[in-house]
């Protein structure tokens, strides 16, 4: 899903400009339809095993493999 939100928003953009926001540190991406409702769209973050993430996961019992 990553790396298929630049071209729904392109995409999205194209047919109603001004439909989407985002996407943000969670890596998520708004689409406001003509009716108002909103879909959003979440795609996960890449984790880095030596990063701080990993080492909050890990502290709570999550097994993070080591690279």
């Amino acid at each position: 899903m990553l790396g298929e939100l630049d071209e729904i928003r392109k995409r999205c953009e194209e047919l109603r400009p001004g439909c989407t926001e985002g996407p943000w540190n969670s890596i998520e991406l708004v689409v406001r339809m003509p009716e108002n409702t909103e879909v959003i769209l979440t795609a996960a973050q890449p984790l880095d095993p030596d990063g701080p993430v990993a080492d909050r996961l890990r502290a709570v019992g999550f097994d993070i493999p080591q690279p």
